[in-house]
């Protein structure tokens, strides 16, 4: 398969199902976005308009809501909530200085492998240590073990140690559990070239992927999946082959 580019969120859905990476990413079968996705996402937007342009941050929240095909009352609410617990708590502490926000990259490490995102957020804790926060809207925050083994955490280490800002010896990953607290965690020397060594594992395994040996996964409950044995009333066609919802038991 072709690879374009690694990011967290395409290494975690290849090994948690490689079909399923292989019909979203080759074939470029179409998902559908949850609401509580669309409402981080307007999060995300209103977070950035008030901490880059001082913007209105109900203002903004409700123009971001506003590009959103179908928000229920109750979404809409939730994210209210959100941005009311962040506002109490304190968005912008004293004596930081803010560099940027949705800060993308687009960049090849020194082994090989290209990787592309957006960074929530990168303040100046002093003239050592750089902070990225990485705002959350998930239910439930993670386990110290799930932080300490996050991909994404060494993806951001990487490109701001080794090319945004390499000047800072010291970099600080917080990720912001907006509903809950932040939590913050830092990557070692070691750690990080076993992350690139990782990396290049990663893309040249996709790379000798041709979509037929990826397997089926037990732990994807909303896997399509072809079936030669299908019923024709639960399947549908999909670049020649028939397409079937497998649900778990």
């Amino acid at each position: 398969m072709k690879v374009p580019y690694l990011s967290a969120s395409r290494i975690e859905l290849y090994e948690g199902c490689a079909r399923k990476y292989y019909y979203i990413y080759e074939c470029g079968m179409k998902t559908t976005t949850h609401p509580s996705a669309h409402i981080g996402t307007a999060v995300h937007e209103a977070l950035e308009k008030f901490i880059s342009n001082k913007a209105n941050l109900y203002t903004a929240y409700d123009n971001a809501i506003k590009k959103i095909p179908t928000v229920s009352k109750d979404y809409y609410e939730d994210g209210l909530q959100i941005l009311k617990h962040l506002e109490s708590r304190g968005i912008i502490d004293s004596g930081v200085k803010v560099i940027a926000t949705e800060k993308p990259f687009d960049l090849t490490l020194d082994n090989g492998v290209r990787v592309k995102g957006y960074i929530d957020r990168i303040d100046e804790r002093d003239s050592n240590t750089l902070e990225i926060t990485d705002y959350k809207t998930t239910k439930w925050p993670y386990t110290a073990e799930q932080i300490d083994r996050d991909i994404q955490v060494g993806i951001y280490n990487l490109v701001v140690r080794e090319n945004l800002y390499p000047q800072y010896p010291i970099i600080v990953v917080t990720f912001d559990f907006v509903r809950f607290g932040r939590q913050s965690t830092v990557r070692s020397p070691a750690q990080l070239s076993a992350l690139k060594r990782y990396l290049r594992v990663v893309y040249d395994k996709i790379q000798a992927d041709d979509g037929q040996i990826g397997t089926v996964s037990d732990k994807c409950s909303c896997l399509l999946y072809t079936s030669d044995a299908a019923d024709d009333l639960l399947c549908v066609e999909f670049g020649g082959r028939r397409i079937i919802k497998k649900n778990n038991i």
